[in-house]
């Protein structure tokens, strides 16, 4: 062990694909829960290219997102 102070810094990265959505920066707060929820098969977006971060999400989606977290992590 250093006789000294030690700083650790920890870095996450994301692993596999970048997400495809285009109204979804890395720089949003919410990018790294964003990627997890896509990575993990949880949701999809609202179009081939477009995440929807600013739209209401209704019932059904909110039914399918816990349908597919049941299913993920039973």
């Amino acid at each position: 062990m250093p006789a000294g102070v030690v700083t650790v810094h920890a870095v996450f990265a994301h692993e596999g694909t970048d997400l495809p959505f285009r109204d979804v920066a890395a720089v949003y707060w919410f990018y790294d829960e964003m990627h997890y929820v896509w990575d993990s098969g949880l949701m999809q977006g609202t179009g081939a290219d477009r995440f929807g971060p600013d739209v209401t999400t209704t019932r059904a989606q909110l039914a399918a997102v816990l349908t597919r977290f049941c299913q993920a992590y039973p």
